[in-house]
């Protein structure tokens, strides 16, 4: 995880979503993180909502109850590409955003129930679900480019 930070309850995910790609004002905590475990100290107790954020990943906001003796709280990112979600950017993403694209009734239900499978198949993020989001995939399964979609050196 590169970046963390709590947010008040109340504050709606757009809100926190704007935050995080503006200059993090809105934030009660910040601090920069690694691996895939958050721990907290000096907040006071309460819920909160946590944002992580790991470039080539999709941002995740959750609600987490930090008490006085919190223990880690653990956060799973999934990665840009990761069509089907388990955990791996592989072959069966591709198939998967290729469905999508012909307008396929299983990737057409199976995205009603996942609310982050269009940003996981929008690979380059241009708010269309493409043939060139499944190139970016292929590069990526290929060693073409690296977990955040840049060319390799």
């Amino acid at each position: 995880v590169n970046y963390v930070a709590l947010y008040s309850s109340t504050l709606s995910d757009d809100d926190i979503k704007s935050d995080i790609n503006g200059n993090r004002e809105s934030s009660i905590y910040t601090a920069d993180g690694s691996g895939n475990q958050v721990s907290f100290t000096e907040i006071q107790p309460a819920t909160y909502k946590l944002a992580t954020y790991k470039n080539g990943y999709i941002p995740k906001i959750q609600t987490v109850e930090i008490s006085s003796e919190s223990d880690p709280v653990t956060v799973s990112l999934r990665a840009l590409g990761d069509a089907t979600n388990d955990g791996s950017v592989d072959v069966s993403d591709i198939i998967l955003i290729r469905d999508i694209i012909l307008g396929e009734a299983n990737a057409t239900a199976r995205m009603e129930t996942d609310t982050d499978l269009s940003t996981a198949a929008d690979v380059n993020k241009d708010s269309r679900i493409d043939v060139s989001d499944i190139i970016l995939v292929r590069d990526r399964i290929l060693g073409v480019v690296d977990e955040n979609y840049e060319k390799k050196s």
